[in-house]
Order: structure tokens, then C-alpha cells, then sequence
């Protein structure tokens, strides 16, 4: 994974402004649970292509697994409204609602959701 990130990092420096080698580095850096990197990654993607649904998606993912609950609903929110039938979205957004609004109510046995919220 550390020579894909090399990689991309170098096809960043030889055109900064593409955003495909942000989202590639993303990728790989969310694969390696590096989360503010990831983020920051896809923040760039979002600068330099704001119809990237996939971009807000994969923010959105990591700034949930981040505890950032409400940001990652924002981006949800986001992808959706570029690109409706992102299911990948929908899912997300519905288990961000099911791990943070609502657990309270839910049984505080079912190991499912302790599991998501980790």
C-alpha cells in the first residue's frame, strides 16, 4: 500500500491539478485506516471536481468512522443531491442515522450496532 501512495503522491506533484490521483491516494490511505489523510484527499478532489458524488462518499465514510457523525451526514447529503440513486450513499447516510441518532433508543444488547459505531 506505501508504494501505491508513493505513486500517487507522485503523479500528484507532476499534475496537482487532476483529481484522480487525490481520490486513488485516498483510497489507499482510507485502506490503511489513515483517516485525516483520507479526508484531506478527498477535500481536494471535492476542490478541484465538486460533481464527484463518489468523492463526498468516500469523505463521508471516513468522517463517520471518525465519530464526525453530522459532517459525514452533510456529505451524504451532498453525494445524493449530485447523483440521486447512489445507493452506496443511501446505505451510508442510513447506517450513520442508525450508529448516531438513534441508538439511544435501541437495544443496548444488539452487539450490530456496537459494531457499526466502532
Amino acid at each position: 500500500m506505501d508504494l501505491a501512495i508513493a505513486d500517487f503522491t507522485h503523479a500528484i506533484t507532476l499534475q496537482p491539478d487532476q483529481y484522480a490521483p487525490y481520490l486513488n491516494r485516498g483510497q489507499a490511505r482510507a485502506a490503511k485506516h489513515e483517516r485525516d489523510g483520507a479526508i484531506d484527499d478527498f477535500t481536494q478532489v471535492i476542490k478541484l471536481y465538486s460533481g464527484s458524488s463518489e468523492a463526498y462518499r468516500l469523505r463521508a465514510f471516513q468522517r463517520q468512522q471518525s465519530g464526525d457523525s453530522q459532517a459525514a451526514l452533510d456529505d451524504y447529503d451532498r453525494a445524493l443531491a449530485i447523483n440521486p440513486k447512489d445507493a452506496e450513499a443511501l446505505r451510508g447516510r442510513g447506517f450513520t442515522h442508525l450508529c448516531w441518532n438513534e441508538t439511544d433508543a435501541l437495544n443496548p444488547n444488539d452487539a450490530l450496532i456496537y459494531h457499526l459505531r466502532a
